[in-house]
């Protein structure tokens, strides 16, 4: 089905493409840049799993025709593991939505996890309180 455009951008929604990874490739022909925005870590990883977008995009990043970009899930997702992140997102959605474990693996792009919040490089650690 085609998007709507707006000023040059359009909404994609992974879950239309769940099994359909084909289309996805179509729907992404000639797009420049993809932007992934927040939500939860896990429903986010499980979805571009589960739509074949994982592949999609890296094939694109490899092709030098996709700028991958985002915030909070979008970029959590890049790092190679997704440990860590079950800190500060719920990792048991997944298995609640769809009856299947979460995706522990992260895209890989990044070599390693970095967290905003803490400004430490690797696994995202919670911030001490504000009584500590």
């Amino acid at each position: 089905m085609p998007l709507p455009r707006l000023q040059g951008a359009a909404e994609l929604d992974l879950r239309d493409y769940f099994g359909h990874q084909q289309g996805l490739r179509q729907e992404l022909a000639g797009v420049a840049m993809a932007w992934l925005r927040g939500g939860n870590t896990f429903i986010l990883r499980y979805a571009l799993d589960r739509g074949g977008a994982d592949t999609v995009f890296e094939e694109l990043h490899v092709a030098d025709a996709l700028v991958y970009a985002g915030y909070s899930p979008g970029g959590c997702v890049l790092s190679p593991s997704l440990r860590g992140l079950e800190l500060v997102d719920d990792a048991d959605a997944v298995t609640r939505a769809y009856g299947t474990p979460p995706p522990w693996d992260g895209l890989a792009v990044l070599g390693e996890a970095s967290s905003r919040t803490t400004g430490h490089r690797g696994i995202p650690r919670p911030l001490p309180s504000s009584g500590s």
